[in-house]
């Protein structure tokens, strides 16, 4: 009787055994920052091995890569990595139930402290199961689908399966059973034809749409398609607006080149999009132009009106009030002139050397000049001009003419005919001058010709000069005197002069 009532109080003393597993979503999950090493758990855990790191999907290892703290606490603890991870790398912490459970209930042997432990592993493992559910594809609620799925194969995508369920298709340019429609990026098609119908684009046998190798498909101003046909070898697609599709074929060299361009080739007829410059005539259908008339030239007359005078590149019947209104009436103009002429820049031609004190000589008179034998000749009029200092003998602004010394060195002259008979400046003195002489040629038009193959010189393009006296003693002079002679013997047959470089003649052909 005393041990039923001793029972009976160690009964009604024991303390209550309570469940001490919250609602928990079993994981924790933060980025790392480079610099922190602890981060929290949140949930109950009853050994360090019931936890899972990863840190960017790669799992940890306990005691080498991290320790654990807080076992076995309803709050959850902290993991304390040995190293913080680096920064933005993913840390995630899971908890790790293991599925097994080990525990021996004896008929007088029952333990409400056990028995709370292993419904308090279930629990966990719940959580578990629960967390790793989030993360798994699921059905609707409402759906009825069977949730089965074939075994994957490399290369293939998912499908839904008749009847139900998830097969795997391999693309192919076949017949697809399935099609994705516009809305979602697709053409709501199963084959090539019916796909381009449901955009607007369907072919025909016709010559309008696509038809042949190559041909493309290109939209039009008026929100329709039409046919770009093939181009021919070695063209290249460049946009035209003027075409109904905005863009057409041209050959390579016509692709990089524009209205005006000037290229020289060997070919005896013109290129599509350009014509030769011989010297002949331009204009549309109408103009009778002697090249070309055609209203493709309106371009380039419109260039050549209004960047070349009238003088290199005349209108014939004259110039009106416009390039516009000369092409609309029907005239022609002129193209630059190129047949047996070199092709050169327009403007002036400059030459010009700088120098300072060292580069003066007052004693010979000198101007020390840069090596460049065929720059500076005897007679070329120079413009001098002192930037600081003085020399003496030549005033800044002034006109002067070169005698050529060497190939490094030149005089100056005060005038033509001193140039050409040695008369020099001297230069007297010098006060650390800085200065500089600049040849100017002469001024050219663009569009401007020139120029001959032969030339015969007059008499006044000759250098002045003089001829000496011929001495002789003969019979009709005083006895063991002499006689000057009054006419001196001449040389030379009067030719032409060859005046024509070295040249390489090819015909040039301007683009329209």
């Amino acid at each position: 009787m005393v041990h039923v009532i001793i029972l009976c109080l160690s009964l009604l003393l024991a303390s209550p055994v309570l469940a001490t597993v919250p609602e928990s979503p079993a994981a924790d999950r933060y980025t790392a920052n480079g610099s922190t090493t602890s981060y929290t758990y949140t949930f109950k855990v009853y050994s360090k091995i019931d936890l899972a790191v990863y840190v960017d999907n790669v799992l940890k290892v306990l005691d080498v890569d991290y320790t654990v703290s807080g076992v076995a606490s309803d709050g959850g603890g902290v993991v304390i990595f040995t190293s913080p991870p680096a920064n933005g790398l993913n840390v995630t912490i899971l908890r790790h139930q293991l599925n097994q459970q080990y525990s021996v209930y004896t008929q007088n042997g029952f333990s409400p402290r056990q028995v709370e432990k292993d419904l308090d592993k279930l629990t966990m493992q719940v959580q578990q199961l629960s967390e790793q559910l989030t993360r798994a594809l699921k059905f609707l609620p409402a759906s009825t689908s069977v949730a089965t799925v074939d075994t994957p194969t490399v290369g293939a995508f998912a499908r839904a399966k008749v009847g139900g369920g998830v097969d795997w298709a391999t693309p192919s340019n076949s017949v697809i059973s399935t099609p994705v429609s516009i809305a979602n990026g697709g053409t709501g098609a199963i084959t090539a034809p019916l796909a381009l119908t449901a955009l607007g684009a369907s072919p025909d046998t016709g010559s309008t749409k696509i038809n042949a190798k190559g041909d493309l498909l290109a939209g039009t101003s008026d929100n329709t398609w039409d046919r770009v046909a093939v181009g021919a070898n070695g063209s290249v697609l460049t946009a035209n607006s003027a075409l109904s599709t905005g863009m057409g074929w041209v050959a390579a060299g016509s692709a990089l080149m524009s209205t005006g361009d000037v290229k020289m080739t060997i070919k005896t007829t013109a290129d599509s999009g350009w014509v030769l410059m011989n010297d002949g005539t331009i204009g549309d259908a109408s103009s009778a132009a002697s090249n070309r008339a055609n209203d493709d030239t309106q371009a380039l007359f419109e260039l050549i009106w209004n960047n070349i005078s009238d003088t290199w590149a005349p209108v014939v019947g004259g110039r009106g009030g416009s390039s516009a209104a000369d092409f609309a009436a029907h005239k022609k103009i002129t193209l630059p002139r190129s047949l047996g002429r070199v092709l050169a820049g327009y403007g002036a031609a400059v030459s010009q050397v700088t120098g300072s004190n060292a580069q003066v000589d007052t004693t010979g008179n000198l101007f020390t000049v840069p090596s460049n034998n065929s720059t500076w000749i005897t007679g070329m009029p120079v413009t001098f001009t002192l930037t600081s200092g003085t020399i003496t003998g030549l005033t800044s602004g002034n006109t002067y003419y070169v005698v050529r010394n060497n190939s490094t060195t030149i005089y100056l002259a005060s005038s033509l005919a001193n140039a050409q008979n040695s008369t020099v400046i001297d230069l007297t003195a010098k006060s650390s001058p800085v200065w500089s002489i600049t040849y100017t040629g002469t001024t050219r038009a663009l569009g401007e010709f020139a120029g001959e193959n032969d030339h015969a010189m007059s008499i006044t393009e000759l250098l002045a000069h003089t001829h000496g006296s011929a001495t002789t003693t003969g019979a009709n002079g005083p006895a063991g005197g002499s006689l000057g002679g009054g006419v001196t013997g001449s040389t030379g047959g009067n030719a032409w002069q060859n005046t024509l470089q070295p040249t390489l003649f090819v015909n040039t052909m301007i683009k329209l």
